[in-house]
This record gives structure tokens, C-alpha cells and sequence, in this order.
């Protein structure tokens, strides 16, 4: 069911944690964090008024749900195509529609996953990035962290170079529901890479 940010809630929030049946430890943190969203005034940061003017999002034009559709747009084949041979993640609304990571670069230990898989499979690692993130002075740091229904985890090894890119494709779904994305990239001691980010809407 969907509801819109102006009346985001808990029970929104509790919603989420029970559809991805994640640890309490979890479930607390996004209660924090909807707490502090609560309490923070609108956001004034430069950060997300250089290129636009946060100010003027009407919350209640912003739909929100646990999940969104995971249709794959027509004009979107066309990059798929040429995201065919490279390390890649794609998703489209909330859901991971491909993972393409070669044999060599899985068995240097690359990690490259959804954030719900990376909650069970990387648990303490997802923890210690929440727990950094500073969200009692940024509104929509705080916004993240509480209500977030999707997301990308990577894993960079130590010691591990990457040559080529990896590509971290987003689209948003074509039903209107809003993708809160939490993206974490965990590069351990002496490891290099590039992650080129794409954003689609239609």
C-alpha cells in the first residue's frame, strides 16, 4: 500500500522492516532516524540546494511504498545492450534486475549485491556504514536512513585493483512510487576502483 512522505510514520517504516524480515538492530536504527527526520527543519544544506531547491518538494506529491513495479523501460534496452559484458548493477525501481560480476573478479572477492542480501550476508559491515552516516544534522540523510526499500552494496577486498569500472544503473519505475535508495561501497586497505552511477526516469 502507498502513502505519501507528508505522512510518513512509523508504522510505514515498521512495514518495510517486517517485509524484508530485517534484525532488530535495524528496525531501531530506522526508528532513530525518523525521529530525527521528525525534528530537523527544512533542509537549508548548500549540498541540496546548488542544483536544485530542495525547499520546493511537496511532500504529499511524493509517493512512497514498500515496493515499487519492475517493469524494464523500452528506451532503457538499449543501454542494457551495452551494459551486457561489464560489471554492473541494474535496478529498476526497487527490485535488482541484473548482477553481472566475471568468475575472476568473484573469485578476488568482489562483492556486488542488493542492500537487503548485503543486510544478511554482510551484516556487520552494513552496520558500521549507517552508523557513520551523520544524519542528525541533514534531513535527508535521516530521510534515508529510515525509510530506504531498496539499494546497491559493494565490496571492495583488500589489496584489489579494478581496471574497468563498475556501473551502478538506477531507474525509477513507471508507477510513480518514489526509490529510496541506500548505496554503500565498503573499499577495504589499498583497494582501487571507479563507479560510474546512472540515473533513469521516463
Amino acid at each position: 500500500m502507498s502513502q505519501t512522505l507528508s505522512t510518513l510514520s512509523l508504522v510505514h517504516i515498521d512495514e518495510i522492516s517486517a517485509s524484508k524480515n530485517e534484525p532488530d538492530w535495524l528496525k531501531q536504527h530506522r526508528r532513530n532516524s525518523l525521529s530525527i527526520y521528525e525534528s530537523l527543519p527544512i533542509e537549508t544544506s548548500p549540498l541540496y540546494n546548488k542544483y536544485t531547491d530542495a525547499k520546493k518538494m511537496d511532500p504529499q506529491q511524493v509517493s512512497l511504498s514498500v515496493s515499487t513495479n519492475d517493469v524494464v523501460p523500452s528506451f532503457l534496452q538499449k543501454r542494457l545492450g551495452e551494459l551486457e559484458n561489464e560489471t554492473c548493477i541494474i535496478q529498476i525501481g526497487t527490485h535488482i534486475h541484473k548482477i553481472k560480476i566475471s568468475d575472476e573478479l568473484k573469485s578476488k572477492g568482489l562483492v556486488i549485491s542488493s542492500i537487503e542480501d548485503a543486510i544478511k550476508n554482510n551484516s556487520d559491515l552494513v552496520k558500521k556504514s549507517l552508523e557513520a552516516s551523520d544524519s542528525k544534522n541533514d534531513k535527508f540523510t535521516a530521510l534515508n536512513n529510515a525509510a530506504f526499500n531498496s539499494g546497491v552494496f559493494i565490496h571492495i577486498p583488500k589489496n584489489l585493483i579494478l581496471e574497468k569500472p563498475i556501473h551502478v544503473l538506477t531507474c525509477l519505475s513507471d508507477d510513480g512510487i518514489s526509490t529510496i535508495s541506500r548505496n554503500i561501497v565498503f573499499a577495504d586497505e589499498s583497494s582501487k576502483a571507479t563507479i560510474v552511477q546512472e540515473l533513469y526516469s521516463s
